[in-house]
């Protein structure tokens, strides 16, 4: 695969660790954001590991810069063909061993494999250009930059106009609507008569015609999808041109402890929990509930905590020159996203009843918070319990 960086082959040994740290911390960074070996399955973990010796072996230069170094030590490469040979045969399945799985928006399973995919590539030697423009072309995308939206001036917009119009509009629509059925009845009769004509014609005319139309529609599938790939290609080229690699570098950093914290509630749900914790209660053990770990919420406010962190250190793998004022912004706007829906969704309902009970099976200090819980705000199950227990 010819690309714009060719390999420069440095015939000495790689520089010492103590003179690049910033490099081996952005190496460290990126493989841990897009080559994760921990949180993963092991399948995937043993790939990763492969893939990491086989990069930190070739590509020991500077990841971060545009030029791809390789130092060539003594007894590693006979002449510059042979490295050529060797990293288009191996750096290249390192980097992407696969065709990049499409990102799927309409679930979120399986989202970080693509984005890993992309985000390495763009992170090593900025190689997402480069390679993405060598398949797809180089030409200039006529979509071009989306116009921001328009603004409208509060003060002097028409609204009372603007009402009325969309009052009249609907109303005129609702007018129409016998107009509407009459002109679908002749439709419908039309279409009847042409039916009858058309059986008048015999059976091979029909099939003839049926086909014809089959056809027709085929054509105009095809044509519709080509289109469709086509409008994708000049999108792809588009966000390809802005520099993705920050923004992958924070969603895969902030979503992936929105998904662990998800893999936990799924593995609270699962059968193989519930049948260890019924393993431990047959050996004699305090066995533990769903709703329990709900009520301590000890994950959640792990979850939360490391996200508060995240607003006071550096994104991984970006360095200075790239986390500029509109990514912190973006950043920020990530991650108040995140910590505000765990707090309506998560929180708020936790803390209320009837789950804030069975942190008494923990928390014995926290009979005198149920107690203190105004009558109002309690549910049917904590008030027959206080009833139950003299309590009120």
């Amino acid at each position: 695969m010819a690309i714009q960086n060719q390999p420069q082959v440095v015939i000495q040994e790689p520089p010492p660790k103590e003179s690049c740290a910033a490099n081996l911390l952005y190496r460290e960074e990126l493989f841990s954001l897009f080559l994760p070996i921990e949180g993963v399955k092991p399948a995937r973990k043993k790939l990763n590991l492969k893939r990491r010796f086989v990069l930190n072996y070739f590509l020991n230069g500077r990841l971060d810069q545009p030029e791809i170094q390789h130092h060539c030590v003594f007894g590693c490469c006979c002449d510059y063909p042979q490295t050529l040979r060797r990293m288009a045969k191996y750096c290249a399945w390192a980097i992407l061993p696969t065709k990049p799985p499409v990102f799927a928006r309409a679930r979120w399973t399986n989202w970080d494999v693509a984005i890993d995919a992309i985000g390495l590539l763009a992170g090593t030697h900025s190689l997402l250009k480069d390679v993405f423009f060598e398949f797809i072309g180089e030409k200039d995308s006529p979509v071009g930059v989306p116009l921001p939206a328009p603004t409208i001036d509060e003060t002097s917009f028409d609204w009372d106009g603007f009402l009325k119009e969309e009052a009249n509009q609907n109303r005129s629509t609702t007018n129409s609507t016998p107009a509407r059925g009459a002109a679908t009845a002749a439709t419908a009769s039309a279409s009847d008569g042409a039916l009858q004509q058309g059986q008048a014609l015999g059976e091979s005319h029909t099939e003839e015609a049926t086909g014809d139309q089959t056809a027709n529609s085929t054509n105009r599938l095809t044509d519709s999808f080509a289109e469709f790939n086509k409008q994708q290609r000049l999108l792809a080229k588009d966000w390809v041109k802005t520099n993705p690699f920050p923004r992958l570098c924070m969603m895969k950093e902030i979503a992936a402890l929105l998904m662990y914290l998800m893999y936990v509630f799924l593995k609270l749900s699962g059968k193989t929990w519930e049948q260890q914790q019924q393993l431990r209660s047959s050996r004699g053990y305090i066995r533990s509930y769903p709703v329990i770990s709900a009520a301590r919420g000890v994950e959640m406010e792990h979850c939360i905590e490391q996200l508060f962190q995240i607003l006071r250190m550096k994104p991984k793998g970006l360095r200075g020159i790239d986390f500029n004022p509109l990514h912190r912004a973006l950043r920020f706007k990530m991650v108040s996203c995140a910590l505000c829906s765990m707090h309506v969704l998560l929180q708020l309902p936790r803390r209320g009843f009837p789950v804030s009970i069975f942190k008494l099976l923990h928390l014995d200090s926290h009979a005198q918070v149920l107690l203190d819980t105004p009558a109002c705000l309690r549910d049917a199950l904590a008030n027959a319990i206080l009833k139950e227990y003299d309590a009120w």
